[in-house]
């Protein structure tokens, strides 16, 4: 009689079933077959063993009848081998009725929490108190055999073929034991090699935790799609409260851009903290993508000081031709030239010529001579409105610097009513002339230019202006031999 080894094989086959994912749910099929024959065998066991008893005469009985205790003890190694018999149906009973119901994500589920490792450890605790007291069956039954006396064992007897059975019975027995502890162990050595594994995906886990850093050229794109008045809400947002002429003021005063930048944090430095790129969209790269936008938009910034002086000295250099594209070419040079001044001093605040020739090492005053000199040459042959936006630009220039009026006022206002005349508007053009011989004492040089001017035009009007000039110009005046020129004509 040994069914205990049938006994842990059950108890292991369930602790290993509950132990492993569902993915192992043929192997739990598999036991499942064996357990069913195990106790198939156990039941065959169990009737040879009654038939036996039912058998055996009684004064063979009595002859062979062992010591109180010997019966006492086989009776109880019975009743135990029944009921382990009994406990192994309801174990398999359940491990059928779990495999049928479990969910397979439940049961993945349940195999991790710290409430089976207690369940698996109190399994481990209890099969190999089944096996100890298996074997200590099997050593009663054992010795049970060895204290059977020869005459009992004669008569008592079953057909060969009842012994061979049983004792097939045993071996498989024993063998089914042998497995049963191979399989215990290889569960303790899979507990023992898979606790760590949930170390070792937290650790992967944090070190996947970690942002990736965003590359400069990805952040650099993401702003490109903005337009510049948007960048700069975005850096309010970071704390740094400044409007788009706030940045160009700032550009105007210095050209180092990376100083500009660190001036921006000193002043705000709520905006060097750490910003998310991910979350907000934007971090501290931002600013200086800001501050470049800003330059671009720009006519001049303090940059381009050096480089608007060595511009200078060489459109001194530029003198006018025949040729009509090489002439426009000279002028729009220089009228870009005196354009960026115009704007250097609107933005620094600069209202003096010599003030912004500081900051400008160049022969500003040469520059501004030369451009009036081929303007006065160029545009009698452009259009007529290119006359009047020069005129509203040579004004801005002589307003915006206050040295300039002593020296330029009438020479501009007299080459924009040449160039208003010579354009065929007269009355304009008389005007202007009119206005500025009422607004100066000496006269001799804007009665030669007036008169002048119609010379090759209406010489009659010509003569009548020269004429009118000799009321208030005599031999002491420079131009006084230059206006009886155009009288004797």
């Amino acid at each position: 009689m040994k069914k205990a080894p049938a006994r842990k094989t059950t108890k292991t086959a369930a602790k290993k079933t509950a132990a492993k994912p569902v993915a192992d749910k043929a192997q739990i099929e598999a036991a499942d077959k064996k357990l069913a024959a195990e106790a198939e065998d156990g039941a065959k066991i169990q009737e040879a063993i009654s038939r036996e008893a039912k058998t055996e005469k009684p004064a063979a009985a009595t002859k062979a009848a062992k010591p109180a205790a010997d019966k006492a003890q086989i009776e109880a190694a019975d009743k135990k081998l029944a009921a382990e018999a009994e406990d192994g149906a309801k174990i398999q009973e359940a491990i059928s009725r779990e495999a049928e119901t479990e969910k397979p994500a439940a049961a993945a589920k349940a195999a991790k929490p710290a409430a089976d490792k207690a369940q698996i450890e109190a399994a481990d605790k209890k099969l190999a108190a089944e096996a100890q007291d298996g074997a200590k069956i099997q050593k009663a039954i054992n010795e049970q055999a060895k204290t059977v006396k020869p005459a009992k064992a004669a008569k008592a007897a079953k057909p060969a073929a009842d012994k061979a059975e049983i004792e097939a019975a045993d071996k498989k027995l024993a063998a089914e034991a042998e497995d049963g502890a191979k399989i215990q162990e290889a569960i303790n050595e899979q507990a023992r090699t898979v606790k760590p594994a949930p170390a070792r995906k937290k650790a992967a886990a944090r070190k996947t935790a970690v942002k990736p850093e965003i590359p400069e050229a990805e952040k650099k794109a993401s702003y490109d799609a903005f337009d510049l008045y948007t960048l700069v809400e975005m850096a309010k947002a970071m704390g740094v409260d400044m409007n788009l002429e706030d940045y160009r003021n700032l550009l105007m005063k210095e050209a180092d851009e990376e100083k500009i930048l660190a001036d921006i944090l000193e002043k705000f430095p709520e905006a060097a903290k750490d910003q998310d790129f991910e979350a907000n969209g934007y971090d501290l790269t931002l600013l200086p993508v800001v501050i470049a936008k800003a330059a671009e938009g720009m006519d001049v910034k303090a940059s381009d000081f050096k480089s608007i002086s060595d511009q200078i000295a060489e459109a001194l250099s530029m003198e006018l031709t025949d040729d009509g594209m090489h002439n426009a070419d000279v002028y729009n040079t220089l009228f870009d030239l005196i354009r960026r001044l115009l704007v250097m001093g609107q933005n620094k605040g600069i209202s003096s010529f010599a003030q912004l020739n500081e900051t400008i090492p160049a022969d500003l005053p040469a520059v501004l001579n030369k451009f009036m000199d081929v303007a006065y040459a160029v545009l009698p042959t452009w259009q007529y409105k290119d006359v009047k936006y020069y005129e509203g630009f040579i004004y801005a220039v002589l307003s915006q610097f206050e040295d300039l009026h002593q020296g330029y006022d009438n020479r501009a206002m007299m080459d924009v009513a040449d160039l208003l005349i010579r354009h065929g508007d007269y009355g304009l053009g008389d005007a202007n002339y009119n206005y500025i011989l009422r607004e100066n004492q000496l006269k001799d040089q804007i009665y030669f230019r007036f008169a002048n001017v119609y010379r090759n035009i209406d010489l009659n009007k010509a003569k009548a202006i020269a004429n009118s000039a000799l009321q208030f110009v005599d031999g002491r005046y420079d131009y006084y031999p230059r206006i009886i020129e155009i009288l004797e004509s």
